[in-house]
């Protein structure tokens, strides 16, 4: 008989512990606390142990069902073996057990080319703030006072709205105006001159220290692939690098290197991860390595 309350003991404290932390092979998830009310923030922590070489993306979108994702942080806390943390900020927007379901998570291969894991499955109990043990402080809220309708507060008020509506009206016609006016910009340009635009005016930015350097790089990309999108008539914007490559590498000109290009593709890869520190000269060789193929394209 003690034997059988010892392992039915044994079972319950593995089945909580189970709800609370789920290890797989490579993959652990942690909670900061067992249970919460809606509303409160969750710290999740993903403890991720990659193969050699392989490396997390920093911009991630990791979303779960029930839950909303207030914020993240990913770093990589070990070398050898390769091991990442992402920190997640996490509130519930539903009562009772609710599934974190698993969420996919975006990482680089050696070969430069994106793969995803999924974070394991849990499970997380949240309470009601009116039914389970919230601020007892709460109570009825007070009938509303009735405003006191004194001639001056009506014509102020009156006034106020007046010039709220003019306002209005002109910021309106301000704004349609400024539109007019990048429309008909936009038509004087082709698709080549505005892409040199768009480059240079990038570029500049960068250089004044306007600019990270990451999203100067994913600018530069969404330059290309715009522009060649419009001249070849493909949507190259919704594409991976490597459906992207196959689809453009047959209208590469011959003085163009094919394995150079695949390689140049693949900076804008790696530019999405933390680590991505490139200097100043390979930043110059790349964006005059863009205007090239904008001028050849």
């Amino acid at each position: 008989m003690k034997h059988i309350k010892l392992f039915t003991t044994c079972l319950i404290i593995s089945v909580i512990f189970s709800g609370t932390v789920f290890a797989s092979e490579k993959i652990s998830v942690f909670f900061d606390k067992d249970k919460a009310f809606v509303g409160d923030i969750i710290n999740l922590k993903i403890i991720a142990q990659l193969d050699e070489n392989e490396k997390l993306s920093a911009n991630q979108d990791i979303k779960f069902n029930n839950f909303d994702v207030a914020g993240y942080d990913i770093r990589r806390i070990s070398a050898v073996p390769n091991v990442y943390e992402i920190n997640l900020q996490i509130a519930a927007y539903k009562t009772g057990l609710l599934e974190i379901e698993p969420a996919a998570v975006n990482y680089i291969n050696p070969d430069g080319n994106e793969e995803q894991f999924f974070t394991p499955e849990s499970k997380f109990e949240i309470s009601s703030v009116l039914s389970g043990g919230g601020d007892e402080n709460i109570r009825d809220i007070k009938p509303l006072r009735k405003l006191n309708r004194d001639i001056i507060y009506i014509i102020l008020i009156i006034l106020v709205a007046i010039a709220a509506v003019v306002f209005a009206v002109l910021l309106l016609k301000d704004i349609k105006k400024k539109k007019e006016e990048e429309a008909a910009a936009a038509i004087i340009l082709t698709p080549q001159e505005k892409a040199f635009k768009n480059l240079q005016e990038i570029y500049d930015s960068y250089k004044s220290g306007n600019c990270d350097i990451r999203i100067f790089y994913y600018k530069m990309s969404e330059i290309l692939r715009t522009y060649v999108s419009e001249k070849y008539h493909f949507n190259a914007l919704e594409m991976t690098t490597v459906e992207f490559f196959e689809k453009i590498k047959r209208s590469l000109p011959q003085e163009i290197n094919v394995n150079e290009f695949k390689n140049y593709l693949k900076i804008f890869s790696l530019a999405r991860y933390a680590g991505f520190k490139p200097s100043g000269a390979e930043t110059e060789n790349n964006f005059n390595y863009t205007k090239n193929l904008l001028e050849r394209l």
